[in-house]
């Protein structure tokens, strides 16, 4: 992480790097906490495809990038964290983030996608890790994008900062 974050170079982990890991090593760059129960939904997405996989909290209708409620994650972050875990430039980004895809999460992911030269894939609604099995043996079927209002869609973002429909592969699938 660069000094933008500031000079703790810990802080978008909490001050704890060898905890806030993803302990099955399926997604590419998981910043939700750990013992956040949605840190279980990140760790079953699948890495090492096509699409470089990201998992955040996102605020409803666009509002934040967050690791937990109220530990907000800035751009500048989210861009040195996907650097750091290894992600390749023109590498597809997917963002398993609820709203990612709107508001001033959009604003967000058009800075992650100039960054990185690469298209970023994000969500309009919530996003749900659908699994078969039990904990600690689950299999990853699909990513849901609804909310209570009804299904959503996935976006893509271009490095130029168009967005326009996704109808793609997500996670390979």
């Amino acid at each position: 992480m660069g000094m933008m974050a500031g000079t703790n170079l810990y802080t978008l982990c909490e001050g704890d790097p060898l905890n806030f890991v993803d302990v099955f090593g399926l997604c590419d760059a998981n910043f939700i906490s750990k013992g956040d129960d949605a840190r279980e939904g990140a760790e079953i997405i699948p890495s090492g495809g096509s699409q470089f996989t990201v998992a955040t909290h996102g605020g409803a209708g666009g509002n934040g990038l967050f690791a937990r409620a109220g530990t907000p994650i800035s751009a500048q972050q989210l861009i040195d964290g996907i650097n750091a875990d290894g992600h390749k430039p023109g590498q597809p980004i997917l963002m398993a983030t609820c709203y990612g895809g709107v508001g001033q999460n959009l604003d967000v992911m058009k800075q992650v996608a100039a960054a990185e030269h690469s298209d970023v894939i994000a969500a309009t609604k919530e996003v749900f890790p659908r699994a078969n099995g039990k904990k600690g043996a689950y299999v990853f079927v699909d990513l849901l994008v609804k909310d209570k209002a009804g299904p959503g869609a996935w976006v893509d973002i271009s490095p130029n900062g168009t967005v326009s429909p996704y109808a793609g592969p997500i996670c390979g699938k």
